[in-house]
């Protein structure tokens, strides 16, 4: 039997029973919405699977957002206050007899030893009482990110001696952070001659000197667990909004080539006076250069015209075309940052300027990886990073809102991803420009392969 005969046969059945047209007029709204109702939940359910997707990671990155603040808001300024006035101590020590008898709380107390000391000596100790400052400021303005006993049993703010909020004898039951803030007051306190009598009195608010084994300590767990939480692969990848990125630099390329074009880098210069020393043999010819992001050319040209053997990666096809019209003599490849590949050739200098900007997190130590692996030894690598936190998916009101992935750093947080893959840091610095077109501050960061 044919489906025309079918068909006929059906027509036929209801030619002569109208009740027929009747029942089917009932069901034929019910089987429609049974239909539409098994779409929607189908659909509601995937949606919710989605949304249960974004929750989990929502809160792997906010936990990764947590570490990441306590490390580049306190622990990593603090150790390297630490360590800053540890180096100055022991300049200080360099010429001192009874090294391990040198205290600088009795030296302030007594006036017989503050003669004692030399001009030199004032410069420095000048430099460690501002850094005991400096870090009285921390504790006070980011206390509540210290997360571990040992350091914080409680919070000491001590103004002054007259309202030392606990005994003497309670001293060495509180954290290692709170006395340390006891110790830098005292300090001060006696560097202004405000404070006086004997040392003896003040021996037990001495440094402790485990401090910076303990804060350590804590940063090798907080960054331990941050690796643990970065290593737990995503389950909703980043291909939409990398590829809108890419989109919108295809769409305003000539918008985006006319806005940049005549914004000279004050880095230049630095990159290559780092490049010349570390390779004094060679020629501005002998140099290669990578401009990994080289967008519409602006930096090729100039490391172009000075000579330099240039080569520049860019995954918009629309500012590699600009660039090659510009740049004829010059290689431009139209490759993804996040796995480029330069064939097993090495270059001397590395520049990226506001590229890994628009690279997940996730990815960045393995595309860092992937730099210090085209790198010759002793390479220098240029480094520009908006500042800031987190990443956002966000427009781009320069280009009428255009969708960008954005990824923001501290300079901490940098300059750990760059040091733990054993690069040299040379020089950094954050830079706030006041422009409509600088919409944050800048991270520049000059390293060196060792």
């Amino acid at each position: 039997m044919d489906v025309y005969n079918i068909t006929y046969q059906i027509g036929e059945a209801m030619d002569n029973n109208p009740e027929f047209l009747k029942t089917l007029a009932i069901f034929i709204p019910l089987i429609i919405a049974a239909i539409s109702l098994a779409f929607n939940v189908r659909k509601n359910i995937k949606e919710f699977k989605y949304n249960l997707q974004l929750l989990e990671e929502q809160k792997i990155t906010d936990k990764r957002k947590e570490i990441g603040r306590k490390l580049n808001e306190f622990y990593g300024p603090f150790i390297q206050n630490l360590k800053k006035s540890s180096t100055l101590y022991r300049a200080l020590l360099e010429n001192k007899e009874n090294k391990k008898e040198f205290r600088l709380l009795d030296i302030f107390l007594v006036e017989e030893k503050r003669n004692t000391l030399s001009d030199n000596d004032w410069v420095l100790i000048k430099e460690i009482i501002q850094i005991g400052k400096n870090q009285q400021k921390l504790i006070e303005e980011k206390g509540g990110l210290i997360d571990d006993p040992t350091l914080c049993n409680y919070y000491v703010d001590l103004k002054s001696m007259d309202k030392y909020p606990f005994d003497r004898r309670d001293l060495h039951n509180i954290g290692l952070i709170p006395r340390v803030n006891a110790h830098y007051r005292i300090l001060y306190l006696a560097y202004k001659r405000k404070l006086k009598g004997d040392p003896e009195r003040f021996r037990d608010y001495v440094f402790p000197r485990w401090l910076s084994m303990e804060v350590e300590r804590r940063i090798f767990e907080l960054q331990n667990e941050l690796a643990m939480l970065r290593s737990i692969p995503k389950k909703i990848s980043y291909k939409k909004e990398l590829s809108e990125t890419i989109s919108s630099y295809d769409n305003y390329a000539s918008e985006y080539d006319t806005n940049v074009r005549n914004i000279y880098n004050e880095y230049y210069e630095s990159f290559i006076l780092k490049l010349k020393e570390s390779f004094p043999n060679l020629s501005e010819k002998q140099i290669n250069i990578l401009d990994l992001g080289c967008g519409s050319g602006r930096d090729i040209d100039f490391f172009y015209k000075k000579g330099f053997n240039i080569t520049g990666i860019d995954k918009s096809k629309k500012l590699i075309k600009i660039a090659r019209k510009k740049l004829q003599n010059v290689t431009i490849l139209n490759e993804d940052i996040l796995n480029f590949n330069t064939i097993g050739k090495k270059y001397n200098g590395i520049w990226i300027n506001a590229s890994l900007l628009h690279i997940p997190k996730i990815y960045i130590r393995s595309v860092l990886l992937n730099v210090v692996k085209s790198l010759e030894i002793n390479g220098i690598v240029y480094i520009s990073l908006k500042e800031g936190f987190g990443e956002h998916f966000e427009p781009d009101k320069r280009y009428n809102d255009a969708m960008k992935f954005w990824a923001f750093y501290t300079e901490f947080e940098i300059i750990n991803n760059l040091e733990n893959i054993g690069m040299e840091i040379l020089n950094s610095n954050i830079e706030k420009k006041n422009t409509t077109y600088s919409t944050h501050p800048w991270i520049n960061i000059l390293a060196k392969k060792k």
